[in-house]
């Protein structure tokens, strides 16, 4: 199918990785760090290049930055499992200096796949786009607090009546009234 290069310390992560992209139908060339990625990126130049962001050596940044001095136009997926490098995060960073997709570790094999896919021109374009890779980032609707039961009971109530009537009274006037 396509040539991928995945840039990672994390042998476990590497060999996963390979695991998902290679039974996929992808060919996968893996490097333990930016600078052995990028010599063997030179070497073999590769349709999508997979990279973490914070590595010995020659990090995330640095490979970003020199694949888009090289090449035209690289395709980057940058990762991480968090942290910050400098003022910005790294999200943003990589974003902003030419990563086309960022994936926040753990991400599952589906959105790891999926980010593939879309970079190759398999799917529609959500360029800029962070995808869900955790359990929080894929809800649809963040988690609100529940409200009290009385407190809904009211509203159900008080919706068919005069909204004017339930706006919030102040002072000491504001005592409701009693019929007789």
């Amino acid at each position: 199918m396509s040539r991928i290069l995945v840039i990672d310390d994390d042998v476990s992560l590497r060999l996963v990785l390979r695991s998902i992209l290679e039974q996929a139908g992808h060919t996968v060339f893996e490097a333990p760090d930016g600078h052995t990625g990028m010599a063997l990126w030179h070497r073999e130049p590769t349709d999508v290049v997979v990279t973490d962001i914070f590595m010995p050596e020659k990090d995330g940044i640095e490979v970003i930055l020199e694949m888009k001095q090289v090449a035209a136009k690289p395709k980057i997926i940058a990762m991480s499992g968090g942290g910050h490098k400098g003022l910005l995060g790294w999200k943003p960073a990589a974003l902003m200096l030419g990563a086309d997709r960022v994936l926040l570790k753990p991400f599952d094999q589906r959105t790891l796949l999926l980010t593939v896919q879309e970079l190759l021109g398999g799917l529609p374009d959500t360029s800029g786009a962070v995808l869900p890779s955790g359990a929080t980032d894929q809800r649809k609707y963040p988690r609100f607090p529940r409200l009290s039961s009385g407190l809904v009971r009211r509203r159900r109530v008080c919706a068919g009546r005069n909204a004017r009537r339930h706006l919030p009274r102040r002072g000491p006037d504001s005592m409701p009234r009693r019929r007789a």
